[in-house]
């Protein structure tokens, strides 16, 4: 499966429809993720059949290849943080139908711009709380004692938790990763 950047050029219909899909998705995403806290199944799971389904459509074998490494790839993190409370099922399988059309490293790209956004609106969220000089203290202190069992306790016992829904973050870092490489294609 290529770079994004290397389709654009190719000049192909075909080249264009992964870029379309995964945008609609995610704006889909974020709206019902801000509406309701959900992200439906039927929509994810869409996403993670349909995206192999399209590369060996397009581009046979190696495209199925390219397609499940970027699916299997793309919600190895996700999955790590939901299995520690950290996200949310949906997400997870967003950003593994976003895999599976996109490719992995579109997907890793993806993550990391979606996550860049989590992280600003989770800062600008604790500001308007006026909670994040007291958040970054608790987190200088686990800093300073990460071995300590009794400090991680006291600090835990002292947080309050953020809940923070993320689909409008990575709508937000999948348009940033596709007109990054529109960008590179064009240039």
């Amino acid at each position: 499966m290529q770079h994004l950047s290397s389709y654009i050029q190719s000049g192909s219909i075909w080249t264009l429809i992964p870029a379309c899909v995964a945008l609609a998705a995610c704006a889909y995403a974020a709206f019902t993720d801000l509406r309701t806290g959900h992200i439906h199944n039927w929509m994810t799971f869409s996403l993670i059949l349909s995206g192999p389904a399209f590369h060996m459509f397009t581009g046979g074998v190696n495209g199925l290849v390219g397609s499940l490494l970027g699916l299997f790839g793309c919600s190895l993190v996700p999955y790590f943080l939901f299995t520690r409370g950290g996200m949310h099922g949906g997400d997870v399988k967003l950003f593994a139908g976003l895999g599976a059309w996109l490719g992995f490293y579109m997907g890793v790209e993806l993550q990391f711009y979606s996550m860049l956004f989590a992280a600003s609106f989770g800062m600008l969220l604790l500001i308007r709380r006026r909670e994040f000089l007291g958040s970054l203290l608790r987190t200088l202190q686990l800093f300073a004692a990460p071995f300590s069992r009794k400090a991680r306790e006291r600090v835990a016992a002292s947080s309050t938790s953020l809940e923070l829904r993320i689909g409008p973050a990575i709508f937000l870092g999948t348009f940033a990763s596709l007109a990054t490489a529109l960008l590179e294609a064009t240039a």
